[in-house]
């Protein structure tokens, strides 16, 4: 009797296998097809690291002077990190944030990027700034919060940003369920979208190092955003990349002209959405589009390198897990502009 009932147990477990391994190909099957044209132009640069700690992958920059990436991401349990890995993704450690009083900092990080003495992550209230010295030394283990430069007086909670032309800029996403900007960030102007989510930019100075983090006090101007964006690159060309992704929805990567943005100001507007006077209001959206890319879930940060646009994803972590199922384990770079017009 009971070697009859070991024998029953191997074949249900060999059976729950069997279905597992049919589900799982077909998983990989059905992604292949759908988002077989994104594979077909997108190449593998490297493996995400961390995916199996916990690491949720977030914000992404590249170090143009140190050849080297900085991915920065919340922990399913821990301190939040910043892993630095060099171009080729062949090596990389990790550097724990800390909060200004030395507990562990367990942000969102969805948002990275640096200039000068430090390093810009996006915090619950603003941007919250680390040491680029002590977190590229490869020395540390652990590295505080220097401070916050505060974007809600602005009523904007950031949830990515990146630096371009000499400016920092922060955007804030709005998906119109548990995410949502405040109704004065909606736009409703006669033959442009209804956007909801906002973005500024800030200068970036010499002349106010300790007080401001080099930025200025004050948003320089404003751009109006469409629903659910992760991040944005700047081409060399100047067009403005945006990827936008929730959940298990594909990912869209759109393509905007950088002239046709600038060429859309509006006055007098910024007053009503921020509370700051006399900056342009710019809008982002289906008339300033030129390109769509299609791509698989959970899109995050994007960097423009080398003419390919690089796709950081979150689905393989595990939190998601899905995506070790695919392609998420991977940065995936798509060269630009072989874009759908």
């Amino acid at each position: 009797m009971k070697k009859k009932i070991i024998l029953i147990t191997s074949c249900t477990l060999g059976a729950i296998l069997l279905l597992a391994m049919i589900a799982v190909l077909t998983f990989k099957a059905v992604d292949g097809i759908k988002y077989g044209d994104f594979y077909s132009k997108a190449e593998k640069e490297f493996y995400i690291p961390g995916l199996m700690d916990g690491f949720v992958p977030q914000g992404f920059d590249y170090v143009e002077e140190e050849k080297v990436f900085l991915m920065c991401g919340y922990m399913t349990s821990g301190a939040s990190r910043v892993y630095v890995i060099d171009k080729d993704g062949d090596h990389h450690y990790y550097v724990e944030l800390l909060d200004g009083i030395g507990n562990k900092y367990t942000g969102h990080t969805g948002g990275i990027a640096y200039y000068g003495d430090y390093i810009y992550i996006t915090g619950a209230s603003g941007i919250d700034v680390f040491s680029y010295d002590e977190i590229l030394s490869g020395e540390v283990k652990t590295t505080p919060k220097l401070g916050t430069i505060d974007t809600s007086k602005y009523s904007l909670d950031p949830a990515f940003c990146f630096i371009y032309d000499g400016q920092l800029f922060a955007g804030s996403f709005h998906d119109g369920g548990k995410y949502k900007d405040p109704e004065k960030h909606k736009i409703n102007i006669e033959g442009r979208d209804n956007n909801n989510a906002i973005m500024l930019s800030f200068d970036l100075l010499q002349t106010n190092k300790a007080t401001n983090y080099y930025l200025s006090t004050t948003p320089s101007a404003i751009y109006s955003l469409p629903d659910k964006v992760q991040g944005i690159c700047v081409t060399d060309e100047g067009n403005l990349v945006l990827s936008t992704s929730y959940g298990l929805s594909p990912s869209n990567i759109y393509v905007h002209s950088m002239e046709k943005v600038i060429g859309g100001s509006y006055q007098n507007r910024s007053g009503e959405m921020i509370g700051v006077y006399d900056i342009p209001l710019y809008v982002i959206d289906s008339q300033t589009l030129v390109g769509t890319i299609v791509a698989p879930p959970m899109a995050e940060e994007l960097v423009y390198l080398d003419g390919k646009i690089l796709i950081m994803n979150e689905s393989a972590s595990n939190k998601y897990i899905f995506g070790k199922l695919t392609t998420g384990n991977y940065l995936f770079s798509y060269k630009y502009p072989q874009v759908t017009q």
